[in-house]
């Protein structure tokens, strides 16, 4: 990965060497504080902590573009923001999404026993701090008793919690469904922008979709490192053969073949 900020500093340095800019003061209070945030495609955004400053950067853009293309080894077209209006512009854009959670499966209604008490209070931990304990929570049991229930708990209690988190629950058959469709309609981009702005992504009858090849939903959640859980009613020794069960938690690596059953 490409250290933006030495890139940035190099350009600065080429900018004083070659006299393209010879103010000094003008150098070390404009161009040396500004910051190459990202490039994206063939466009690097640069950003200045004072709006005024942006005109006086932008009168060297052939010099700075110039430059900038022989670091990056393509051509490159550079925009100047003020960092404040960057910050915005990268601010989470709330999408439109159905939680699809069943409101009357609560923690309030679900039956504690000796044999999903473990289950329960993880569960719970994860929902009001999600993606910092038990990522990606995974929860197995025979088919019948509770999982369902406890997913969706984690889902109500979040939003309880934050109602502005974007939260997600669906069954692997219906996310098979979306990708399809996505296919024929050539929406996959946004089936992507959908699950990358997920906070909390609840997965029912996971086991359906190990082994597969295609896109997996919490890939995308992942790489934000917002929460997963996961739910089988299958043992999930079944499918260590084929799929890859091994998630980091707490800093080490643990197999989630030890299972949590809930009722």
């Amino acid at each position: 990965m490409q250290d933006l900020n030495k890139i940035w500093s190099s350009c600065v340095e080429t900018l004083e060497k070659n006299k393209i800019v010879d103010d000094k003061i003008i150098l070390d209070s404009l161009f040396k504080p500004a910051t190459l945030e990202e490039i994206e495609d063939n466009q690097v955004i640069i950003t200045t902590e004072l709006k005024w400053n942006i005109d006086a950067i932008l009168e060297k853009r052939a010099e700075i573009e110039s430059i900038l293309s022989n670091s990056f080894s393509k051509p490159i077209k550079i925009k100047v923001l003020e960092v404040e209006e960057y910050k915005k512009s990268k601010q989470k854009k709330v999408p439109k999404i159905d939680s699809h959670l069943h409101p009357d499966m609560t923690f309030a209604n679900f039956i504690v026993g000796n044999s999903n008490r473990m289950a329960q209070n993880a569960a719970l931990l994860v929902s009001t701090k999600p993606g910092m304990n038990f990522n990606p929570l995974f929860l197995y049991s025979h088919p019948g008793l509770g999982k369902t229930h406890l997913l969706n708990a984690i889902g109500n209690k979040a939003k309880e919690t934050n109602p502005n988190l974007l939260v997600r629950y669906i069954t692997s058959k219906d996310f098979v469904d979306e990708i399809i469709n996505s296919i024929k309609t050539n929406t996959t981009d946004e089936i992507y922008s959908y699950y990358r702005n997920l906070d909390i992504l609840l997965i029912d009858d996971i086991q359906f979709l190990f082994g597969k090849e295609d896109y997996d939903p919490s890939d995308e959640v992942k790489e934000a490192n917002d929460a997963i859980i996961e739910l089988t009613g299958v043992d999930p020794e079944t499918y260590k053969e084929t799929t890859d069960f091994t998630y980091k938690s707490g800093g080490e690596e643990s197999d989630t073949s030890e299972k949590q059953n809930s009722k």
